[in-house]
């Protein structure tokens, strides 16, 4: 055999591998929400204590393994702390419970917002303006600064 046929034949096996990986995780994430009934979690708050209109189970939603639950949504009336540009591209919104069903489940405190925009891919919610990030506000802005900050310092 010729390198170059030995590293096309690993580069498959990575692949299977990274692919066997993906679903097993999906499907746990999958089995997870089916053993709650179809529901992910309860219903969440913002950072000013007010109710979240939808929960996050009306999203496209998975449970990964570790706990943590991420919910795509296509449907996205408004954009926080992002460029007009990206703003303009926005694909979709995720969101991460980054404790699952442990409390707060507070957007902004363990509950963070993503944009998928089209041509740069995920951008955190926030980049622009962290202005609603603050015990008197929604908490939806907050990704970029907790990770900008590595501290959560506004509730």
């Amino acid at each position: 055999m010729t390198i170059p046929t030995l590293i096309n034949k690993t580069n498959k096996q990575e692949y299977v591998s990274r692919l066997t990986k993906t679903y097993s995780t999906l499907s746990q994430g999958l089995n997870s929400i089916w053993q709650n009934n179809g529901t992910a979690l309860s219903t969440y708050k913002f950072l000013n204590k007010t109710s979240v209109g939808t929960k996050m189970r009306d999203c496209r939603t998975v449970i990964l393994p570790d706990g943590q639950v991420v919910s795509y949504v296509t449907t996205v009336s408004t954009t926080y702390g992002l460029s007009a540009e990206d703003a303009d591209n926005v694909i979709g919104r995720i969101l991460v419970d980054v404790n699952g069903s442990k409390k707060p489940n507070m957007i902004g405190a363990d509950v963070f917002n993503f944009y998928l925009v089209r041509g740069k891919g995920i951008v955190l919610a926030g980049m622009q303006s962290w202005s609603t990030c603050k015990s008197s506000g929604n908490g939806y802005g907050c990704a970029a600064k907790v990770l900008k900050e590595k501290t959560i310092n506004y509730i």
